[in-house]
């Protein structure tokens, strides 16, 4: 029978947008696995970048603006030349191979040491991560609303250029954070919007508790603590996750719950499509089953469709568009300009009813009151959504993913609070609050909290940790390192997306000096564009 491994090696990884300072992350994380006797090792995946000679964009230290945006240029480079989104993530999987004792014998019997990696920017890295480390790895995002962010960074690019003038560098800043958030432009820019709910668990850093505090809970958690259970914000948010898995809508699964001021729960809701009667339909409606599962698309998107179309057309027949644009419609949708415009977002046609509504509807229909409860969802609310929560008298939402689409707020900023940010001109109005979920999320929440025996049969008393002996240690149950021969298979792709890398800047160099040579030495007055990795 194999044995188990009592202290395995533990993988933190940290995600966090621009204007969190991860340093206050790290440091009581690294204190906290310490008081547990593992030996900590921090990797910072920007400082891999200065021992890659095979990237030619130049890295800068100072201003922090200059640093920021030369560090997502060379991050978003490398992953261009070398054709691997999750090359960050492979750089710190080599590292840490590579760290290791070369005694196969001793590998694999490694214990009490935990890598703590910040940051990762792309849900491709975490991915890696994950399917490299299984549950050996944990995700921990580090929340701060924007305002907040924007401020902090605000100050600190201020005291780089020795001013306290924080509005004069605020349009920066702020350009910065959004970059951060979604490079849209840019298919190997940086995602960390993408991420960012991915985690198993979420720092806030707004709130009252501190980050030594709030990671003390999930240490413990880890190394078995019996005396913890969830927060109603944690149960609100896995019951939206669990009510979520029932739907069958083809575009994502959405989940919520209604709780009372007390943390009971009124009704739950999925996007589903609505059946007679009142309700939404149930896979155990059998052959009186009308989903769009059923019906084999989404009206939504055959609308849209419609609708640009009759654009198109209209446009063409006045002699405003070339008639192959109205015959390649299909290719004409799948074009970014079309595609990314926000007609494309438009949501009314669909015949799905969204989570909220169906949460709210049930409880209309069953005769319980929503006046100042909180709503859990996974997703954002739509606009829809939203003026609907509003007027029910809901008090709190919590979301754990974002959606962009959502115009929420812009319609209504007298009503709604987001994530903290109020209009000065509605700033006394009543509002429903918006609020980012913190905590454990939905992901590891069965994990850490389903439990056995927490007494010792013998006495009857109570155990305050889950070990054999009432001692701590990692809930996980490995018995064998299978990531070992896998972190070896990363280190030889890695290997080969540096040789693609260095190929891609041969190119590059090829390209400029036959342009030089054309321009007859004038090439400095041409802009020289670098080759794609599809060119390559």
């Amino acid at each position: 029978m194999l044995e188990r491994i009592k202290f395995p090696e533990l993988f933190f990884g940290l995600v966090a947008p621009i204007g969190v300072d991860l340093s206050e992350t790290v440091q009581p994380l690294k204190a906290l696995l310490e008081g547990f006797d593992y030996e900590v090792h921090i990797i910072k995946v920007t400082d891999l970048f200065r021992d890659i000679d095979y990237c030619d964009v130049s890295l800068h230290d100072k201003p922090s603006e200059a640093r920021f945006k030369s560090y997502i240029d060379f991050g978003n480079r490398l992953r261009e030349i070398s054709g691997d989104k999750a090359i960050c993530a492979s750089l710190v999987i080599d590292k840490i191979a590579k760290s290791r004792d070369v005694d196969p014998l001793k590998r694999q019997r490694s214990e009490k040491r935990a890598y703590i990696i910040h940051q990762f920017k792309r849900k491709e890295e975490i991915d890696l991560l994950r399917s490299v480390y299984g549950k050996l790895f944990f995700q921990i995002s580090v929340y701060s609303s924007k305002g907040e962010r924007t401020d902090a960074f605000s100050q600190r690019i201020a005291r780089d250029h020795k001013s306290t003038d924080l509005d004069k560098y605020r349009a920066t800043a702020d350009q910065l954070i959004k970059l951060d958030e979604d490079q849209e432009e840019d298919q190997n820019g940086q995602r960390v919007r993408d991420v960012f709910h991915l985690a198993d668990f979420i720092i806030n850093i707004d709130i009252p508790a501190t980050q030594f505090d709030q990671l003390e809970r999930f240490i413990k958690l880890i190394f078995g603590a019996t005396n913890l259970s969830p927060t109603p914000i944690e149960y609100g948010m896995y019951m939206a996750k669990g009510a979520s898995l029932r739907s069958l809508d083809l575009s994502r699964q959405v989940g919520a719950a209604i709780f009372s001021k007390r943390h009971e729960i009124i009704t739950l809701g999925c996007n589903e499509v609505p059946k007679g009667g009142g309700g939404t339909y149930w896979s155990q409606n059998g052959s009186e089953d009308a989903r769009d599962f059923k019906w084999g698309s989404d009206p939504n998107d055959e609308k849209k469709r419609s609708l640009i179309l009759d654009l198109f057309e209209r446009l063409s027949s006045h002699g405003m568009m070339d008639k192959e644009c109205v015959e390649k419609i299909d290719d004409m949708l799948q074009h970014p300009a079309v595609k990314d415009s926000q007609l494309m977002d438009i949501i009314e046609f669909g015949r799905i009813l969204h989570a909220e509504m169906s949460a709210l509807m049930d409880a209309a229909r069953l005769g319980r009151a929503v006046q100042d409860a909180t709503l859990f969802c996974t997703t954002f609310p739509c606009h829809i959504c939203a003026k609907h929560i509003v007027g029910s008298g809901i008090d709190t939402v919590y979301f754990l993913e974002p959606y962009p689409k959502s115009a929420a707020f812009a319609l209504h900023p007298d009503s709604i609070e987001v994530e903290g940010s109020s209009r000065v001109h509605y700033l006394n109005y009543k509002k429903t609050k918006f609020t980012h979920f913190y905590g454990i999320s939905p992901r590891r929440y069965r994990d850490f909290f389903e439990k056995s025996l927490r007494k010792n049969k013998a006495t009857g008393r109570a155990q305050e940790w889950l070990g054999p002996k009432n001692e701590p240690r990692p809930i996980l149950d490995v018995k064998v390192l299978i990531y070992l021969p896998l972190e070896k298979y990363v280190e030889e792709a890695l290997q080969r997306n540096k040789s693609r890398a260095v190929a891609a800047l041969d190119i590059a160099k090829t390209v400029e000096g036959a342009l030089r040579e054309e321009e007859g030495g004038q090439a400095s007055d041409v802009e020289i564009e670098k080759p794609t990795q599809d060119a390559v």
